[in-house]
Order: structure tokens, then sequence, then C-alpha cells
């Protein structure tokens, strides 16, 4: 019986390899391991790491936590929430990989000092939309803290949130009962930030104790410190369960309504609290506005309505433009030329000979000289000037002249006699060919890959429809922009 495999040390892994990627620098570390930036040994994508500790892979338990937050986060599928894409164990070392983030942890930007009321508004909105998302599917957080909410650093949506760390995550069963591997006895989360229930070990929490916690959340960014402040755990248990927070109006400039939100969501008993994320986001927003959480709920539900709406003006002008195209006949779609059909046609006859091809080429002068300037080519291996179309026809063989005939007619799919498509369009050209090419080469490189010709016919077909597709837009958006301004 051999010995198991023991686990590297997580802390030293810059340089090494887990399964395909390759570590590249540590980003951080935590409670349960270590995130490293890492790059695939093949394609060369970016990915964050994380590693779980060597302790943590020592516990079946915690290994099988660990892995539940690949599968909690795809079964939650959130734009705010980091995404999870893989999970596996190399030489003993069990790791996730998740989207490769750029930007600050909230508790990096608070380093700093409070934040403007407009950016934690909106920071705290997303982070509900996040837990919203995350308690529809029977899961609560149970450590939401500045550290595991990251602010990236995207161009159209700049602060961005990500929730992350749900590794710790409980799913919950019927009538909130947490699954047998998570009633343990230990309490888990962070003492500033942990609800009055969780503090003291109640092992039945619900969505309301992720309340709780995104209360204190949102009263940091705005005070720039939390209610309560303790030297050790207990003193926090004190805090949380007997001592009432300070209003947030009397530490910062905002109103009484505003507080009065944030001194619900602190309730020490959960019932007194918003009892959802979504609760909480929309008292919040209705605070700000002055109007009632109802009023605030039926004004998003008719600007969902009224961009519904929109879409659908859009839409039936789209159908009755077509419709009108179709009806008087001017509906005309590239397609691959008549003679290059014919040819193919002619080359799957049993009776197929090469001066029947050359007779078909001929029709189309256009076709017969891009042939001719090929096969002349020295990157075809061309050792003579040839001018007929059966001698053109006949150096490439069948199977090359049905390629070339094929990639010549999807290239005039992309031609067009208006310069604006033909600009648009001739980008996708170049990638539809690179594909091919790039799919060919792969082909010779693995064993029991199709023939290379046709996985290039494949790579260069794969996008073959969007000009098609973008030819009519371009000429539909030209109508649409007078009626819908």
């Amino acid at each position: 019986m051999t010995d198991p495999v023991q686990p590297r040390d997580s802390a030293n892994l810059e340089g090494r390899h887990l399964g395909p990627w390759r570590i590249v620098a540590e980003l951080g570390a935590g409670g349960m391991g270590t995130v490293y930036y890492a790059e695939h040994g093949v394609i060369g994508r970016r990915a964050a790491i994380k590693v779980l500790s060597n302790a943590g892979s020592a516990i079946p338990d915690v290994v099988e936590r660990f892995f539940d937050e690949a599968r909690t986060v795809n079964d939650i599928r959130h734009p705010n929430i980091v995404d999870i894409t893989d999970f596996g164990v190399s030489e003993g070392q069990y790791y996730l990989v998740m989207e490769l983030l750029e930007g600050d942890t909230l508790a990096e930007r608070l380093e700093a000092g409070p934040m403007s009321f407009e950016k934690a508004r909106s920071v705290t909105g997303q982070i509900a939309l996040a837990l919203h998302a995350a308690h529809e599917r029977g899961i609560i957080h149970r450590d939401l803290k500045p550290e595991n909410v990251f602010l990236t650093n995207h161009a159209d949506y700049p602060d961005r949130v990500k929730v992350l760390d749900c590794g710790i995550a409980k799913l919950l069963g019927e009538g909130g009962e947490a699954s047998r591997k998570t009633q343990t006895g230990v309490i888990m989360g962070t003492p500033a930030y942990m609800s009055p229930e969780q503090c003291v070990g109640d092992t039945h929490l619900d969505r309301r104790s992720d309340v709780y916690s995104l209360g204190i959340v949102a009263f940091e960014m705005l005070a720039g410190r939390t209610p309560f402040a303790a030297e050790n755990f207990g003193r926090y248990v004190l805090a949380h369960v007997h001592e009432e927070p300070p209003r947030i109006d009397s530490l910062v400039d905002v109103s009484a309504d505003v507080a009065d939100v944030l001194a619900k969501a602190l309730a020490k008993k959960p019932e007194d609290r918003h009892q959802t994320a979504e609760e909480l986001r929309l008292a919040l927003d209705a605070a700000i506005q002055g109007r009632s959480t109802v009023e605030v709920r039926r004004t998003e539900r008719e600007e969902r309505n009224e961009e519904e709406a929109r879409t659908q003006r859009v839409g039936d002008k789209l159908e009755e433009i077509i419709q009108q195209r179709i009806v008087e006949g001017r509906l005309t779609l590239p397609s691959m030329p008549m003679v290059a059909q014919n040819c193919l046609r002619l080359l799957d006859r049993e009776d197929f000979t090469f001066p029947m091809i050359a007779k078909e080429l001929e029709r189309d002068p256009l076709l017969a000289s891009q042939l001719l300037r090929i096969v002349n080519s020295p990157i075809y291996g061309g050792r003579g000037r040839i001018e007929s179309m059966c001698q053109a026809a006949s150096r490439r063989g069948m199977k090359p002249l049905r390629m070339l005939l094929t990639q010549m007619s999807v290239r005039a799919v992309f031609q067009s006699k208006e310069p604006r498509i033909e600009q648009s369009f001739r980008a996708i050209w170049e990638h539809c060919l690179a594909v091919g090419i790039i799919s060919r080469e792969l082909a010779g490189a693995l064993e029991g890959a199709p023939p290379k010709d046709a996985v290039y016919l494949a790579g260069l077909l794969h996008d073959v429809g969007k000009p098609v597709v973008g030819a009519m837009l371009l000429e539909v958006e030209r109508q649409l922009m007078p009626d819908l301004g």
C-alpha cells in the first residue's frame, strides 16, 4: 500500500503547477488558504487560484466545504458574485479556479476613510442583490465583511461589486435547518460583523443574519468604523447581543430616514430587522427618495415595463421592415456563387472529370482568376505558370479544390459594394481565417483528430453567419433611427 501524497506547502507554490495552471504570484491569504495569480500553461488564460491550507486539506469536512464553494457559486450564477470556473486536486493540494479580479477589496478602500454617501449606497445595493440571489437558493454567506467584498476596476462599470468567499456558506434545508456537516458547533464568521444569533452559536441561522452583517458593512462605509469596538470575541458577543449601536446620523450627515433603515438592519431580534436583503435595499432607496418602499418597487417595475415596451417597439419595427422586404422581393442575402455551387456538385458525381470543372469555372471570370492566382502562388507549390482552368483544377486535386472553392465562396460573403459594410466585415473575415488556420494546426498536433482540411473549414465557417445578419441590421438601423430617435 503506497503512502498518500503529501500536499506541498501552500505558502510556497510560486513557479509550480497545479494541474494545467502555473502559479505566478501570491495575491493574498486567509483563514482557509491562499489565493494566487496563475496562468494556464497551454492557452495563457489568467485566473485566480484559491489553494486550501495544509491544515484544512487534512480534514475531510473542510475539503468538502471548500469544494462546496464551487458548487454553490455555480448554482447562484450572479454578476455580483465572483465566478468559479473549475476545481481540482494536484499532488494533494486542493484548489479552486476563479475569475481574476482587478481592483481593491472594500477593506482596502476603507483604509482611506469613509465613503461618500452615493458610493456607499451603490455598494450596499449591489451586495444586497448578491445576497438576495444566494438567499433565494437557500444559501447564506455567514461571513460578510469588507474583506469579502471586491470593487472591480471595470471600464464600463466602475466599482462593480463582487462578493467573495462562499466557502463557509451554509446550505439551508426545509424550514431553515442546517445540513449536518455544518452543525459542528463551530462558530464561523468575523466577530465585528456577526449577528447576535451567530455570536451565541445559533445553528439555525437564516438570511436575516446576513442582513445584520450587511447593516454593519453599510454603517462602516459611511462612518469609517463599525458600530462596536472590542478587544476580544467575548466583548463583541456582549456588544452585539446587549448593547444598542449608535445611530448613524449622530456620526455623519445623513437623513433620519436613512438612519432608521440602518437601525432596523441592526436590530437585536431577527424578526425586528428587514426580512430580506432585497427589503433592505428597497428601504434604503425609499429613504433616500423620500418615498415608501412600495413606491420605489412600483417605480422599478414601471422602468422595467418601459424598457420592455421600448424593446417591443424596436422588435415590431424590425419585423415590419423585414416582412416588407420579403413581400417586395427586395431581401437579398449573400450566398455562394452559382458557379461554385455547380462545381461542388460536379465533384460529388461519379463521372466527374477536371475538364467538366474547368468548363464550369470559365463561366465566372472572377472565380477563375482567383483560382489561377492561387495555384500559381509559391505557397501552393506552383512549379510553372498555369494558364488553363483544366490544369489549375488538376494541379490542386479533388479535395484541395473543394476546400479552395469553399474558402473563396465564403470570402465572397464578406464582400459588399457598400464601404461601411465592407469595412465592418473585414475584421470578421480575418478572425474567421485565423480561427481556421489555428484549427488546422491543432488538428495536425492532436492524435486522433479529424482531417486537417475539414477542421480548417469548420473553423473558417464558425462565424460566417455574422455578416449575413450584420448586413441586415445595418440596413434596419438606418430605417429605425428616424422613427425611434
